[in-house]
């Protein structure tokens, strides 16, 4: 935990580690104590997905306890499991663009939503498309004219 609170990272990013130290732990796997290849695939196998496999790496690299050629081991596991998560992603996103609306269908739909007057739900998906936006960005407070008070961590339409 100290080396984790030491390292010049954000806030978010030291709790993620330590959640991820916690998943270590959880499976008996001491950071502190000499890493070996065959350790390490051991604790992965036990997570199916890649993102999980690569935040346990990336941990164990960043703060582990290993010499040089674990450390190269390490780093060529880890892009190894990059290119199959960037591989599983573009066959997910190949996979939805198949059922997933066309463009210009997607855009008489918006304009129906405007000649319907819901306007809500007009303004919510152009932002969207036209801003690429999350729906926790559009998470948002609606003034009819500027708001008084304003909190840094909401955000606001007028």
């Amino acid at each position: 935990m100290e080396k984790i609170n030491n390292l010049v990272i954000s806030d978010n990013s030291k709790k993620v580690y330590l959640s991820v130290l916690k998943r270590l732990e959880k499976h008996d796997f001491d950071i502190t104590k000499k890493v070996n290849m065959k350790k390490v695939t051991k604790l992965l196998n036990n997570f199916d997905k890649v993102s999980s496999k690569l935040d346990l790496l990336n941990l164990i690299i960043v703060i582990g306890i290993t010499d040089d050629d674990i450390m190269n081991d390490l780093k060529t596991l880890r892009k190894e499991l990059q290119h199959n998560r960037l591989d599983k992603n573009i066959q997910t996103m190949n996979d939805k663009g198949k059922t997933l609306m066309k463009y210009s269908d997607f855009e008489n739909k918006l304009n129906e939503l405007f000649d319907q007057k819901k306007y809500k739900a007009y303004i919510l998906n152009y932002l969207m498309v036209t801003y690429g936006l999350r729906n926790l960005d559009l998470d948002i407070n609606v003034c009819h004219k500027k708001c008084d008070d304003i909190d840094d961590k909401k955000n606001y339409l007028i």
